[in-house]
């Protein structure tokens, strides 16, 4: 099997123990993993599930997750500038791993779907620039998303268990 934490860099640049920072910590998971793949596979998941048209449409492209690691950035790990109409992506950065092992379960269960796969590819074109040659097909493109989707969900697990207290506070602030 092909080794793609190697190709994209996984579990090198984030580190559960280290003393770094929230920002240092967001940025090493949004540069280790292609947002390309992580909102391909929030796609298929909304498309899959369906379960909310509203939130199909807010979050078809931009998950809770991602969004809230690019608000830590730009407000400097200050989780006091949130706003209240915000705490919905510290709320998924504390619990967004939760969601993720759904996906990745969605996922598991649709690896062979050739239809989910081709809507990914038409919706994503840009999907294959990270995806190697021998698997950039629809019969193996979910099986690649899924193995991005389980180290993009364990770095947000310890994103969480690491800040926890911290974003733990800012929601209580804000609600």
């Amino acid at each position: 099997m092909f080794d793609f934490g190697k190709l994209f860099g996984m579990n090198e640049n984030f580190d559960a123990e280290s003393k770094t920072n929230i920002v240092d910590d967001s940025k090493a998971i949004r540069s280790s993993v292609p947002r390309v793949v992580v909102q391909s596979a929030w796609h298929a998941y909304i498309k899959i599930k369906k379960t909310d048209d509203a939130y199909d449409s807010e979050y078809s492209h931009n998950t809770p997750v991602w969004k809230g690691l690019e608000k830590v950035e730009e407000y400097k790990g200050n989780l006091e500038r949130f706003k209240p109409e915000e705490v919905e992506l510290l709320k998924a950065l504390k619990d967004g791993f939760i969601l993720y092992s759904d996906v990745m379960h969605i996922l598991i269960d649709h690896h062979d779907d050739e239809a989910a796969a081709a809507n990914i590819m038409q919706t994503f074109p840009d999907i294959k620039e990270y995806i190697p040659e021998e698997f950039n097909n629809v019969r193996q493109l979910i099986e690649v998303v899924i193995e991005v989707i389980r180290d993009y969900q364990w770095q947000i697990e310890q994103f969480s268990n690491k800040h926890g207290a911290k974003l733990d506070a800012a929601i209580k602030n804000l609600s």
